[in-house]
């Protein structure tokens, strides 16, 4: 829970406790909420976002099949329905809540940041300042966009609709990572100048502006990068590389999709490449299965023959199926290559245990991203802190089995620990938490009272002992294994074979 809380901090959680209270003053809730129980509300969307049910009144079910013991013990429906309704994150008396209908289009555009994300504004900062205090980024960065779901319309921030995205309608937000790790160290809404959508340079560098003068190394795909973007991060120590499109302003003539050096090149073979160098920017174009150029303030204009080239599954003439091959590529496609995904890595984790649900409250689909993205975080930096142990470095016990403490924790083990901290203090639990109860087996009135079949709550399933005494086997030819038994007998024992041990049957 401490990498949590290192992201979305305790004084955060008391402010939307305190805005909740004040909320639920204003509309005549008895009932006030506290800091211990918005914690239990994060831990319950969590564990949500571990186990997902398309209806979440059925985490409250009687069945045994729906029910969540870890959720219904935790909360009752009713009472998570009012925290839900309530929950606010701003101060209710002074968030700004304009709506569309009732504001021209204009109007809306012209809204800054503040406005745009009013209900959530002071989480959305605090959120960032600590991700970009608590991680140091590595040399190379991502700038891309990640897609926060929402289909209603009453929105104050920009909606986009992108088909071809995995998330095709929803708030687009510009966001910066770390290219190995998938860490998200920044990022923003769309933003407007004077009524008008800023310009791509425009919304990189305001992306960038806390890590210029690091000498970092931005990636950026073709919707960014142009050469007035290169020379801006140049000169203020950062580099730069990216695919660019033929007809950005600034490329040399010969690189233009209407030259006829281009049309040439794009007859060529697989691996061919062409280069030019202008100070300290390069323009290369490759021809891989399609033809791509790319710009870049880090590269030189040549080609290192032993170690520059990419592995690509290649059909000749009279194959049948394709064969590893080693393609001919310059050194700015293959940074390239390996080091853009730093943002779709940071989408891939968080929309593994997302703890977003429908809401009718269009902001609410924003906290649940900024909940996803310190989750994400938390995640990395436990990683980071705690590499897999291997051969010796791991701790044995005397029987020589590993140790389950020098285990390091899986993504969801992860998820689930952090979840039932942040619990833990609303329901003042110490030990585990026990699932329902099996119904007793009925037994006959002249049977011992105190002898029931239930579950043993034991780790592993044991063997009956019943069916090992008479050397009964199943199908597979092993002896049945059960977590049920009696627990005055301590024996672990098949619902049929209960009856016969005790000598009912």
């Amino acid at each position: 829970m401490d990498y949590f809380l290192m992201f979305m901090s305790i004084t955060i959680i008391s402010s939307i406790a305190k805005w909740t209270n004040k909320a639920m003053k204003t509309a005549g809730q008895h009932v006030q909420t506290s800091v211990e129980e918005i914690k239990a509300w994060i831990g319950i969307h969590l564990v949500m976002g571990l186990v997902r049910i398309p209806y979440y009144q059925d985490y409250w079910s009687k069945h045994l099949g729906y029910r969540n013991n870890l959720i219904a013990s935790t909360m009752s429906r009713h009472r998570f329905d009012t925290l839900s309704s309530f929950l606010h994150g701003n101060d209710p008396d002074v968030e700004p809540l304009p709506r569309p209908d009732q504001t021209d289009k204009p109007a809306v555009e012209k809204k800054d940041l503040q406005k745009q994300l009013g209900p959530v504004m002071p989480v959305w900062e605090e959120v960032i300042l600590n991700s970009q205090k608590n991680f140091n980024l590595g040399h190379n960065v991502t700038i891309d966009e990640a897609m926060v779901k929402y289909r209603g319309f009453r929105a104050t921030t920009r909606k986009f609709f992108m088909p071809l995205k995995p998330i095709r309608s929803g708030f687009k937000l510009y966001a910066l990572a770390d290219s190995i790790t998938g860490y998200t160290a920044n990022f923003i809404t769309h933003p407007f100048n004077g009524g008008k959508p800023s310009t791509m340079k425009d919304i990189a560098m305001t992306v960038m502006r806390p890590f210029l003068f690091r000498f970092h190394h931005l990636f950026t795909d073709k919707l960014y990068t142009s050469v007035n973007l290169a020379n801006d991060l140049l000169a203020n120590e950062t580099y730069l590389t990216g695919t660019v499109k033929s007809n950005s302003s600034g490329l040399p003539e010969d690189f233009k999709a209407a030259s006829p050096k281009i049309k040439r090149l794009g007859k060529c073979d697989r691996g061919t490449f062409y280069t030019r160098q202008h100070s300290q920017l390069t323009c290369a174009y490759w021809k891989d299965s399609r033809s791509v150029e790319i710009l870049s303030s880090a590269h030189q204009g040549y080609r290192n023959k032993k170690d520059d080239h990419v592995i690509r599954k290649v059909k000749d003439d009279g194959m049948r199926e394709r064969e590893e091959k080693e393609i001919k590529a310059p050194k700015q496609a293959i940074d390239y290559i390996k080091s853009m995904a730093g943002v779709d890595r940071a989408d891939q984790l968080r929309s593994y245990y997302t703890c977003a649900r429908k809401a009718k409250l269009w902001w609410r689909q924003i906290f649940y991203y900024l909940i996803d993205v310190c989750m994400v975080n938390a995640w990395i930096c436990y990683k980071m802190h705690n590499p897999p142990k291997r051969g010796k470095a791991a701790a044995t016990d005397d029987s020589g089995a590993v140790d389950d403490i020098s285990k390091n924790l899986t993504h969801s083990e992860f998820v689930m620990k952090v979840a039932e901290q942040l619990i833990r203090g609303h329901t003042d639990r110490t030990g585990g938490f026990e699932p329902p109860q099996a119904n007793p087996l009925p037994l006959p009135q002249h049977a011992a009272p105190d002898c029931r079949w239930v579950n043993l709550q034991r780790k592993h399933a044991r063997q009956c002992s019943w069916c090992r005494s008479n050397d009964w086997r199943n199908i597979s030819g092993n002896i049945p294994t059960t977590r049920y038994g009696c627990k005055i007998c301590n024996q672990n024992l098949c619902q049929t074979c209960f009856l016969d041990y005790h000598g009912l049957r």
